[in-house]
């Protein structure tokens, strides 16, 4: 039987690391003859190469022009197919949730075959997805800048890492145009990657009692640990065990916050995860002392992929 694949080649987020833009990339392309005499088929298979798993539950969609004609998601082993396809010349988009998209451009599907593509796609994986939450004692005036030693990918509301906003007591911001958010939003790709030094080794099943345990630790609420979870979850439930580990100053240090009127607690989670097939050995992390949550509070929490140690 031919094997095919798509092998996600994950561009690990060093300086010089290139744009969060769809990857492009061209495919070996092979076709074998189908049932259908009408439409074509497009088949293949995604992988995580730091894993040599399957990446289950990407969106792989057929475009035109910039339009969606049809689309698949990957199963559990990482498999999909798009069958009925009329004769043409097609982008295959790939999109996972924490990675930057993929396409593969000037695909041809025709008529009674079934097309195996093969190939390695670039992927840049989307890394530092923080948000920042603001609890003043009454309602202010807030000016946040970020001073990021890397590159800004993405910010909501839109910015270059600085934002002015009325903060409200209950949490709600609004910025100067009266549009109103609940937190300040950024991801960006950091020149120097985290490396733990130690960690927790946890099980997919036991991922949710950790991270409830270990978020409210660190002092963040039901509602912002809720929010953290209900990102992280889906991605790390895609393997087995994770080492994860919460930075320090290996991150404030490259994404320094300066807020005035200054906060007088802030509070800032950055989780780092590896992903292992089994468990590892690495000295167990031991969590600070849980912050009081008194008078003005700035709150941030986020995520990124880490490399373990002498990897």
């Amino acid at each position: 039987m031919f094997r095919y694949s798509f092998l996600l080649t994950v561009i690990l987020l060093i300086a010089g690391c290139q744009t969060t833009e769809p990857t492009v990339s061209t495919a070996q392309m092979k076709y074998t003859a189908s049932e259908n005499q009408n439409g074509g088929s497009i088949r293949g298979k995604i992988l995580d190469p730091e894993t040599g798993e399957g990446v289950a539950f990407a969106t792989v969609k057929l475009m035109l022009n910039e339009e969606v004609k049809a689309g698949s998601y990957t199963d559990e082993e990482g498999m999909f197919q798009i069958k009925n396809i009329e004769p043409g010349m097609y982008d295959v988009l790939v999109e996972y949730l924490g990675y930057s998209s993929l396409r593969l451009k000037n695909i041809e599907v025709q008529a009674g075959k079934i097309l195996d593509l093969e190939g390695q796609l670039g992927i840049q994986e989307v890394e530092l997805k923080p948000m920042i939450y603001l609890y003043p004692t009454e309602n202010i005036e807030v000016e946040v800048n970020l001073i990021y030693d890397g590159k800004l990918t993405h910010t909501y509301p839109k910015s270059e890492g600085n934002w002015s906003v009325n903060a409200t007591t209950d949490g709600n911001l609004t910025d100067a145009n009266g549009r109103r958010y609940y937190g300040l939003f950024w991801e960006g790709i950091p020149n120097e990657r985290i490396v733990p030094n130690c960690g927790t080794i946890v099980s997919k099943d036991s991922l949710i009692p950790f991270l409830e345990s270990s978020l409210d630790q660190l002092g963040l609420n039901y509602k912002e640990a809720n929010e953290f979870i209900v990102f992280w979850l889906p991605i790390l439930e895609q393997h087995p065990y994770h080492l994860i580990y919460f930075a320090g100053n290996d991150y404030t240090d490259h994404a320094e916050l300066n807020i005035s009127p200054k906060p007088d607690n802030l509070i800032r989670v950055m989780m780092g995860y590896v992903p292992l097939k089994t468990p590892v050995e690495i000295e167990q992390q031991v969590l600070p002392i849980k912050p009081v949550r008194e008078g003005f509070t700035v709150e941030e929490w986020g995520g990124t992929k880490c490399s373990l140690p002498n990897s």
